[in-house]
């Protein structure tokens, strides 16, 4: 008895166990996949808002930040504002086992820092304006098939890791 009211079987658990246990386990994979996957995301921040200018920029340059909140409870009186350049590149690894057509090795996309720098404003105000230098040795904007440089004007409140960017590009 494959869908009857007892077991087929001696000692076997009744019918319903296997269904959920199933969806037990799909339930348990969705958590840790949604998880994964915001934990590797920012979380926005509505209540903040950058303007940037301007949004080309050659290295050795200033760009100017007015950081603008929406007034409310629980807006945070300080916000860290930075000039980020992000790298990201990719990194072949030997792996054990062949792929589909039989190369032992494996592309990964990494991304690493390649320049930070931030400030605290206070926005009490409701907004700040703030002047940030684009240092003439960093590198500039590029976007490569194995190699990118990626800039951007960052805030995120002090009190949590909620975050609002707006890209810029940085010319040589």
């Amino acid at each position: 008895m494959i869908f009857g009211s007892g077991p087929s079987f001696p000692g076997a658990p009744p019918a319903f166990v296997a269904p959920a246990v199933g969806l037990g386990g799909s339930a348990l994979f969705l958590v840790v996949a949604y998880g994964t996957w915001r934990g590797r995301r920012p979380h926005r921040a509505p209540h903040l808002r950058l303007e940037v200018r301007p949004l080309e920029v050659h290295r050795g340059g200033r760009v100017e930040v007015d950081a603008i909140l929406r007034t409310g409870a629980g807006v945070a009186e300080r916000v860290d504002v930075g000039l980020v350049c992000v790298e990201v590149y990719d990194e072949w690894s030997r792996g054990s086992n062949l792929d589909s057509v039989g190369d032992p090795h494996r592309r990964f996309i990494r991304q690493d820092s390649a320049y930070a720098h931030w400030e605290t404003i206070d926005t009490r105000a409701g907004a700040a304006s703030l002047r940030i230098d684009v240092p003439s040795e960093a590198p500039f904007s590029y976007e490569g098939e194995a190699l990118s440089f990626a800039w951007r004007v960052a805030a995120r409140s002090a009190r949590s890791e909620r975050v609002v960017f707006e890209p810029i590009w940085v010319l040589p």
